[in-house]
């Protein structure tokens, strides 16, 4: 239902449909969703001025890190 729904909206060209089928798609996943946030979870982070190198990733990683 949700993927018909889905390519139906791209290719109407009608903004008036598109919003109305928009509507009708979230009703849809209201009633019966994909998935559930059961939460959130941000590590703190805190760095000394003379690292570098620090990567971005879901958990801490230690490698590509260098002391100026």
């Amino acid at each position: 239902m949700i993927e018909k729904l889905r390519d139906s909206y791209a290719k109407e060209t009608d903004p008036a449909k598109q919003k109305q089928i928009a509507i009708d798609l979230q009703k849809r996943w209201v009633e019966a969703p994909t998935h559930i946030n059961v939460g959130q979870w941000y590590q703190p982070t805190a760095l000394r001025t003379n690292i570098d190198g620090m990567l971005v990733a879901p958990v801490p990683v230690f490698w590509n890190m260098s002391k100026k």
